[in-house]
């Protein structure tokens, strides 16, 4: 039995996402890259999955990594989300952030962050799943969500 695979897209298209930008420290700066495939899945002890694209420019700064930060984008940053969703070498020029706890670059003026621990990382068809530990997180609850649906971002 097969899917057209624009049917599947389009179904995708109808369900709202968070915009996040997952990030990492490498000895040459930053890197990080828009990614709306993100999810809690669980509480104890709190861990979180993300899933990027194996011929994303930021891959192997993130396979590398430690510790990859997770910023939950707010209402008002679509540019930021632009701009970490581009082909631009240096997508960190002009873009105010500092390094979380445990080292990884967090986006100033987001709804959340995240700094995690990868401890799974798997192979699922042309994306990487990072499934890690919550090792520190913040949240700007008076932020509402920059949101991703039906091909555009939204805010609340």
């Amino acid at each position: 039995m097969s899917v057209d695979p624009d049917v599947v897209r389009a179904a995708h298209r109808q369900f709202p996402t968070g915009v996040t930008v997952v990030t990492a420290m490498t000895d040459d700066g930053p890197r990080g890259l828009t990614v709306n495939a993100f999810s809690s899945v669980s509480m104890a002890p709190p861990t979180v999955l993300v899933c990027v694209s194996r011929t994303s420019r930021s891959i192997d700064a993130l396979l590398r990594a430690k510790v990859i930060g997770i910023n939950l984008l707010s209402a008002g940053q679509e540019a930021l989300a632009r701009t970490f969703a581009s082909s631009t070498d240096d997508r960190f020029s002009g873009v105010a952030w500092s390094a979380g706890e445990a080292g990884a670059p967090l986006l100033d003026g987001t709804s959340a962050h995240f700094e995690v621990e990868p401890e799974t990382i798997a192979l699922a068809s042309t994306h990487v799943v990072f499934v890690g530990r919550v090792v520190s997180c913040a949240s700007a609850s008076e932020l509402p969500p920059l949101l991703y649906v039906a091909g555009g971002f939204r805010e609340l």
